[in-house]
């Protein structure tokens, strides 16, 4: 993933992901041009994020239902989605700006 300034080319990850402009629940603006940041989140996220909350929660509640071996194999193929889902991630996102201009993507206004 991709994560320099649209507007100056800075790389924004390392250090400078740490700046204080980048924190979660601020205002993000790059700390070099101090241009305004917007978050873009891609789409494969919030799917991954979708799909996997609900089948830990499905897990918890049928704990206690399943033997030993079913939940082992329950465990087992988990592990084996997950590990799939992070590669799908890291494939499909290589190329994706995690950062836009604020403005960049939004329809005209009329």
């Amino acid at each position: 993933m991709r994560k320099d300034c649209p507007h100056c080319g800075i790389a924004l990850d390392g250090p400078l992901a740490n700046a204080g402009a980048l924190a979660e629940g601020r205002e993000r603006a790059c700390p070099v041009c101090g241009r305004a940041l917007a978050l873009r989140l891609h789409p494969l996220e919030m799917l991954l994020t979708a799909l996997i909350c609900p089948a830990f929660l499905g897990l918890y509640a049928a704990e206690s239902y399943l033997t030993p071996d079913a939940r082992n194999m329950v465990l087992a193929g988990g592990f084996v989605a997950v590990a799939l889902g992070a590669a799908l991630y890291l494939r499909l996102t290589r190329d994706w700006q995690r950062f836009r201009s604020p403005g960049a993507g939004a329809p005209p206004a009329p």
